[in-house]
């Protein structure tokens, strides 16, 4: 392994001048100090730590134990150091020439990894590490494949610390790239982000508002008019009052009446009209953000939608985005519109008697306090109870979508206890929430009762006995009292509707922000002319960066060839066409159109140039013409029968009554596998793309459909770029070149008969293809029955 007293001077001289020119950018993860003792021990060995370019630690020994090891990398050697103990008596316990290691790779495990190096054909183990530094040792790793194959240090910066799964603000790990962190959402903010969602509507909101203002005024005068009736009317306390004659009294109580009416018909009124506004504006700001939602979701990159279900996305969408209207609604006559009663009456009870006023919010603090917790407590159940909600409709979703499949293998009984998990986990955590509700809101209600005995001892007796109070002020009071204590009631609810909004808004703004990782280039490069020329330049993508599929694939096609790609399944072929249509982006390397890296090309004019006929082909509930114009709304009808005609899908169109206005259901119920095949391909023929990836195009049809699509597809790929991946290897016979894709890697390329006179993988697998589809012997059909 080499000897651990290796020294290099010069090397050493420099790292140190290196070292000292750089140290401002160096990496803090990729360059960490060594602990003095450790450093200590390692020169006596001979290792110094002050020559690394790279040097940073791992939790892991190779034993498994959790144990600080430190890996060193210099220009001539990697070495990795440890305090010294039983299993491993020195520090230095890897020290491998840079001259003797060809490869390096991280293997991941079960809670791990290890970092490997490649030694005279076998790979071996320099350090392990817990997942909890996976993301470090991948760049470790790319940094080392770098001086590996150049022989000379990369350069180690700040930059290198980045991590996209990181938080920036606290740090926190995200489960997946680009991922909102949960921890650091302003709560806060969700309102000031409501308030200009309300902007658009700003005149009909503000008018929505002060005619609640003014119904909250008249809802203030009743008791006034109580404390005039019973002290100027039926007792009079005044020398004024005590002057009327008996008629003026009648006069000024129907005067009374006449007002209380009055007030209530104008009440009644403007809280018509303020409902009319909150819905308008309700439903409006609702739509809004479905319309913002549906924006970001239709812009998020595929990969999105690899780790979030369709139902979780729907339930979002729809159920989610109705909290708005609801926030609007309550602001104009619900829990909010409450509070503003709540001040405005304590204002009053203030004015009548300061002393019987504190006397009532005597339970205040207490209410304040419980309320705190129970919204602390109650929040985190909220998103239980949400998160079940969108596996329900997710089980639901599920079931529906491959509900042949589930009565072609007679599963219903299954399913049924599937879904019925989902309906008793949502059953459970609403009855959580519920049941701290109906022992907290009661309690609450109680607690403020206690106010109202109070009230009516100290008010009764000032009355009696010091007439501090007039009646009128007392019979006043308890009116607005109970107007105070009305509001406050439900406002001890408005902690669970509160909890209820800020979780379906935090959900629905979780979408909006969340930033696509698939992104135009600012200053996009357009394509007005494309040829079809196509090259990947060392690519490497892993839909889990720590697994790579494609590693390192080169190779270039030319305007108008026709390349086959064959290979076992998982090896990586719809992948590279993934990375074409640049579904995803590389992690290493270039894919280019036209000498033009994808990610610098106009989204736009991207598409146009990539067409794609999937596997599966998916058509939407419609017709048929509407279907096969789906790329193309402005093409003209002989357009559409040329394209048609091209799939060879004219013909059976006609045979159905309406032809092209004909009917089908989700996915092209209705139609049999090839003729969904043949419409896709007529809707990609349409589009007319100069690079066309045809993607198992024939993979589930019948022979004589195949035949069809087989000859549609020769008029379809005529004068374009093809890109055509088969598992019928027969396919393929006149493509101008087959590649041949083998654990991410293009290991043979060439014609059909020069692959074959190679006799490597490609033979391989038409020879077993071949004996497949050959007829089974009477000896074979024997062994069968037996």
């Amino acid at each position: 392994m080499g000897n651990a007293g290796h020294t290099v001077p010069a090397v050493a001289g420099r790292a140190s001048e290196g070292l000292s020119q750089v140290s401002e950018s160096r990496s803090e993860l990729l360059y960490r100090q060594v602990p003095d003792d450790l450093a200590a021990m390692a020169r006596r060995e001979g290792a110094d730590p002050g020559r690394a370019w790279l040097c940073t630690d791992t939790d892991l020994n190779l034993a498994g134990g959790y144990e600080e090891v430190f890996l060193l990398v210099e220009e001539a050697r990697l070495l990795t150091i440890g305090r010294p103990g039983d299993r491993w008596p020195r520090p230095v316990r890897i020290n491998l020439p840079r001259t003797a290691i060809k490869e390096i790779r991280t293997r991941q495990g079960v809670g791990g990894g290890f970092l490997e190096a490649l030694v005279e054909g076998v790979f071996v183990e320099v350090l392990a590490y817990s997942n909890a530094r996976a993301d470090l040792f991948h760049k470790v790793a790319s940094k080392l494949k770098a001086w590996v194959a150049s022989g000379t240090a990369p350069t180690v910066t700040r930059e290198d610390d980045y991590n996209p799964r990181k938080c920036p603000k606290c740090g926190m790990t995200l489960e997946f790239k680009g991922d909102l962190c949960r921890r650091c959402i302003d709560r806060g903010a969700i309102f000031t982000r409501v308030i200009r969602l309300m902007k658009p509507y700003a005149g009909w909101a503000i008018l929505m508002v002060v005619i609640l203002l003014v119904s909250i005024g008249l809802l203030m005068i009743p008791p006034r008019l109580t404390k005039t009736l019973v002290d100027d009317v039926i007792r009079p306390v005044t020398a004024e009052a005590l002057a009327r004659t008996m008629e003026e009294r009648e006069v000024l109580l129907l005067h009374l009446v006449a007002g209380l009416i009055g007030i209530l018909v104008v009440r009644g009124i403007l809280d018509s009209l303020n409902g009319r506004l909150s819905t308008y504006v309700g439903t409006n700001i609702s739509a809004d953000t479905r319309e913002s939602v549906l924006t970001r979701l239709t812009h998020l990159s595929i990969d999105y939608y690899d780790r979030h279900s369709v139902g979780q996305l729907i339930s979002r969408a729809g159920y989610d985005t109705g909290a708005f209207r609801d926030f609007v609604k309550h602001i104009a006559q619900g829990y909010l519109a409450q509070v503003l009663v709540l001040l405005v009456t304590g204002v009053m009870l203030f004015s009548i008697s300061w002393k019987l006023a504190m006397w009532t919010l005597l339970p205040a603090p207490l209410v304040i306090l419980a309320s705190t917790f129970y919204w602390r407590r109650l929040y985190p159940r909220y998103f239980r109870v949400w998160e079940a909600h969108s596996r329900l409709i997710n089980a639901l979703n599920s079931i529906l979508s491959g509900i042949r499949v589930v009565k072609a293998f007679g599963q219903e009984r299954r399913e049924e206890t599937r879904y019925g998990r989902s309906v008793h986990y949502v059953r459970d955590a609403a009855r959580k929430v519920e049941y701290a509700t109906s022992i907290f809101n009661p309690t609450m209600a109680m607690i403020f009762g206690v106010g109202g005995p109070i009230v009516w001892y100290v008010g009764g007796r000032d009355a009696i006995e010091t007439q501090s109070l007039t009646l009128g002020d007392l019979m006043a009071f308890l009116a607005y009292l109970g107007m105070f204590y009305g509001p406050l009631t439900h406002i001890t609810q408005l902690t669970d509707w509160l909890t209820q909004f800020l979780t379906a808004a935090q959900r629905t703004f979780e979408i909006i922000d969340t930033a696509p990782q698939i992104v135009e280039s600012e200053n996009a490069k357009r394509l007005p002319s494309p040829t079809g020329a196509i090259r990947f330049e060392n690519v490497t993508f892993g839909y889990n960066r720590h697994e790579p599929v494609i590693k390192g694939v080169s190779f270039e096609i030319k305007p108008g060839e026709h390349i086959g790609i064959v290979g076992k399944s998982g090896s990586g072929k719809t992948t590279l066409i993934n990375l074409l249509a640049r579904f995803y982006d590389v992690d290493e390397g270039r894919v280019l159109v036209d000498g033009l890296d994808v990610q610098e090309l106009s989204m736009d004019d991207l598409r146009r140039t990539v067409g794609v006929v999937l596997q599966e082909p998916f058509l939407f509930r419609g017709t048929i013409n509407a279907n096969i114009t789906y790329g193309r709304r402005d093409c003209t009808p002989e357009e559409v029968l040329a394209a048609s005609k091209a799939a060879n899908a004219h013909k059976f169109i006609m045979r159905h009554p309406l032809g092209y206005d004909t009917y089908i259901g989700e996915r092209g119920a209705g139609l049999s596998g090839g003729e969904r095949q043949r419409i896709s391909i007529a809707r990609a023929l349409l589009y007319n793309p100069k690079i066309l990836i045809l993607d198992e195009a024939t993979s589930n049809v019948d022979t004589e459909s195949e035949q069809l699509i087989q000859e549609a597809l020769a008029r379809v790929t005529a004068g374009r770029t093809t890109i055509a991946i088969a598992h019928r290897l027969s396919t393929l016979k006149n493509s101008d070149r087959v590649f041949v894709i083998d654990k991410g890697r293009i290991v043979e390329q060439g014609t059909h008969d020069e692959l074959l006179a190679l006799g490597g993988l490609y033979y391989r697998l038409v020879k077993i293809q071949t004996e497949l589809s050959r007829e089974p012997s009477v000896d074979a059909l024997a062994l069968r029955r037996k």
